[in-house]
């Protein structure tokens, strides 16, 4: 018996990674197909600390949980967590973005005019 070999795109490995991060955090102190309160600020401190900075900070991580909660249930289900996935996506989108202008800018600009940091 041979076994198949499925190719995997970088796309198709971010998605199972977004996946697992869920379930990896969902169901420590219940629900295993929600997040908590808890279960949500575990993992803005252990996946995003870098990226959202003060995810500790009860305030930030209790405006966070408020914002996704939608349906007002007190737990994070899955389609709520894709908002904050999408969010973070379009943040670093941002700064892509951000960074091609600059790149782009920097080579449009004549030798005496470019700056380097």
């Amino acid at each position: 018996m041979s076994e198949m070999v499925f190719e995997v795109s970088q796309l198709q490995q971010a998605v199972m990674s977004l996946v697992a991060v869920f379930y990896k955090y969902s169901g420590i102190e219940g629900d295993p197909s929600t997040l908590t309160k808890g279960e949500l600020k575990i993992m803005l401190q252990n996946e995003l600390g870098k990226l959202l900075g003060k995810a500790s900070d009860k305030a930030a991580v209790d405006k966070i949980f408020n914002d996704l909660d939608t349906n007002k249930d007190g737990t994070v289900d899955f389609l709520e967590y894709i908002k904050l996935v999408g969010c973070c996506t379009m943040c670093c989108n941002e700064c892509v973005m951000e960074l091609v202008n600059q790149c782009q800018q920097t080579a449009n600009s004549g030798p005496a005019e470019r700056s380097f940091m």
